[in-house]
């Protein structure tokens, strides 16, 4: 369910896309101009609009794709996460999603503060927090990231270097995209499974965005983000991160914002003819000694998108996620993951994961270890030890392959194979 401050200035029966990050009055004045009717939305603070087009409108020499239902809800899902990053009496609009605009079916940025999308992404996502390849809310997401300042000829800042420790950030001239190779703002977006801006995106919108997003307080969004190979380190209070900005100064980092992050293992990633892969030779070592809690929709305790990453959770310590479609510890790409887990995960919200593997790993599970429910592909080796325990365990391949399989001391569990 979309929160309960979303709500409609409905002119029409049927509903159709979308927006462009303007600011108050000049909405009015585009509509005017283009003479395309439209139908009001209102999503976040409530200051923020969407003005969707109708059915059959025109715009730019496009038609209206209609826009209903799931596909709905999504885009204004999208919109709703937009709406974290702007200030109070931001107003936005979005036109797209209409065909007939351009030779390559891409979709493309029009006039200044404009952007315009074509159909050719109708794809729903499977989860909020994970998805390979295309989809309506990427795409959506990406678009405004343009609105939000990531446009041609881009200079990402200070704050983005920092974020990525010292180290400028690989970007295209043209179209205003970054190539990094696993960021939705990438020129080929659906190369990676990320649906959300990384730190990296947000620190570069907080220094060339508009006005109302300049004040992106990045430690709302993630705990601590490491875009680095081979790196050894534990997390407690008195960690600085890469900014020095000690956000988990109280032994504890926590936030109730939509796709928050607490640790975010993203690594560096090699794209050769429009496909990336994750390029972490040595991996990370990072052991958590405090608490993280990412209560907001889709969020996520730790992230894990590369290779040979080892993260260990502290004994006493607890990593949580228990808002709608909440993962407590998720590894989504590359291969040869481990997670040593000695305090609590949990993840009890609705549709919440508390471990889930979207890839081949290991897991440890020692000691006092709970781990409230998990949810594993192939390729995946778990161990219970001693006292520890997980609540129930989703194997989505429906066969316990040789290299999934479960040893058990002296724990209890059930497991469900579908």
């Amino acid at each position: 369910m979309l929160k309960n401050y979303l709500h409609k200035n409905l002119l029409g029966t049927h509903v159709f896309l979308l927006l462009v990050a303007l600011l108050g009055g000049m909405a009015t004045s585009l509509h005017a101009q283009q003479g395309v009717a439209y139908d009001s939305y209102f999503v976040g603070n409530g200051d923020m609009e969407l003005q969707v087009l109708r059915p059959g409108e025109t715009l730019l020499g496009g038609t209206a794709v209609p826009l209903a239902g799931a596909h709905l809800e999504e885009v204004l899902r999208a919109a709703e996460y937009i709406s974290q990053f702007v200030s109070h009496g931001y107003r936005a609009t979005q036109f797209g999603y209409v065909t007939g605009i351009d030779s390559n079916g891409i979709g493309w940025v029009g006039a200044p503060g404009m952007v315009v999308s074509t159909d050719y992404v109708t794809a729903l996502l499977k989860h909020p927090a994970v998805q390979n390849g295309t989809a309506l809310f990427k795409t959506t997401v990406h678009e405004f990231g343009h609105n939000l300042g990531i446009i041609s000829g881009t200079d990402v800042g200070d704050l983005a270097k920092t974020i990525n420790h010292g180290r400028n950030v690989a970007t295209m001239d043209a179209g205003g995209h970054l190539a990094t190779g696993n960021m939705i703002m990438d020129q080929a977006s659906w190369m990676g499974d990320r649906t959300f801006f990384s730190e990296i995106e947000l620190a570069i919108i907080s220094n060339r965005g508009p006005v109302a997003a300049r004040n992106i307080n990045l430690g709302d969004h993630f705990g601590y983000s490491e875009y680095r190979d081979g790196q050894t380190m534990t997390i407690d209070q008195e960690f600085a991160g890469s900014d020095h900005s000690y956000r988990f100064t109280d032994g504890t980092w926590s936030s109730d914002k939509m796709l928050a992050v607490g640790l975010h293992l993203a690594g560096e990633y090699k794209v050769v003819d429009m496909t990336a892969t994750p390029v972490n030779e040595i991996g990370n070592q990072i052991t958590l000694d405090a608490d993280i809690s990412a209560s907001g929709y889709g969020g996520q305790g730790i992230r894990i998108e590369n290779n040979k990453n080892t993260v260990t959770i502290a004994e006493g310590r607890t990593v949580s996620a228990n808002g709608e479609y909440g993962v407590g510890v998720l590894v989504t790409r590359g291969n040869g993951t481990t997670l040593n887990n000695q305090g609590t995960i949990e993840a009890n919200g609705p549709e919440g994961i508390g471990v889930w593997f979207n890839t081949g790993g290991i897991l440890n599970n020692y000691g006092n270890g709970s781990i409230d429910s998990a949810k594993f592909g192939n390729n995946v080796s778990v161990y219970n030890y001693d006292n520890a325990s997980i609540g129930s365990i989703l194997f989505e391949g429906g066969t316990i392959y040789n290299g999934s399989y479960i040893v058990t001391v002296h724990g209890i569990f059930k497991i469900v194979v579908v």
